[in-house]
């Protein structure tokens, strides 16, 4: 019994490393949906800047328009002063061609803000572009490691489930069978030793005819609380 709980706990040491081999093959992709995500959020805050440069544009080119239509409407109340002969008319006619000279002046002010939101946008539409460009390359690399990181986890994978196989070759049916039985439900810790009188999978003090058929290693014994196979390490030299 003593030889087959060792082979149980050198099938545990290759469970558990197949268990780790394939968590870290599941983490691989998360990984990616990160680096996807960060690209994709760099895309978007560049498209975002984009599309507030051309709505910027489409604003400044209406007042262009405003501009050049409030010149022109100047242009014609100065050309109808000479014709006014009565006083009130001519001041009413004045603080008209003020009024539209004024508008002119507002509209190349906002026209000038304008600009300079245009020149910001610019310049945070390069940096945007520089961070999408360095979002996609980490990408595309990560995506390059992960490809290669998954080929050699297979590798590692298949060797660890060859040997394993291996050893079920060599262990009893009956402690197989109990052994894949708890494994699916106690993973990655199925057989575990006692350490002072206790069960180190559940942490309960275990019982005296426990304890004693431990001692006997006639047979495999499992924990009455966590079920776990049980064994003492100077059994095994460890």
């Amino acid at each position: 019994m003593i030889q087959t709980l060792q082979k149980l706990v050198e099938l545990q040491g290759l469970d558990a490393e197949i268990l780790a081999l394939g968590q870290r093959m599941s983490a691989i992709p998360d990984t990616l949906r990160k680096e996807q995500g960060r690209y994709e959020k760099a895309v978007r805050e560049l498209r975002k800047d984009e599309l507030a440069r051309a709505e910027t544009e489409e604003r400044g080119r209406q007042i262009k328009l405003d501009i050049e239509s409030a010149k022109d409407h100047a242009k014609q109340l100065k050309s109808k002063q000479g014709q006014i002969r009565k006083n009130l008319e001519y001041q009413a006619l004045t603080a008209e061609i003020s009024g539209a000279e004024e508008q002119v002046v507002k509209h190349t002010t906002a026209l000038d803000q304008l600009g300079a939101t245009v020149k910001e946008l610019d310049e945070r539409i390069a940096a945007r572009k520089h961070e999408v460009d360095a979002q996609k390359a980490a990408l595309l690399a990560e995506a390059e490691e992960a490809k290669k990181a998954i080929a050699e986890l297979n590798v590692k994978l298949r060797r660890h489930r060859q040997i394993r196989r291996e050893v079920e070759k060599t262990i009893n049916q009956d402690a197989l069978g109990l052994y894949n039985r708890l494994l699916k439900t106690r993973a990655p810790r199925v057989v575990v030793p006692v350490v002072d009188g206790i069960c180190t999978g559940c942490n309960i003090q275990l019982p005296v005819h426990v304890l004693s058929d431990i001692m006997k290693a006639d047979r495999l014994v499992t924990c009455e609380t966590c079920a776990r196979v049980l064994y003492l390490t100077e059994h095994l030299g460890k």
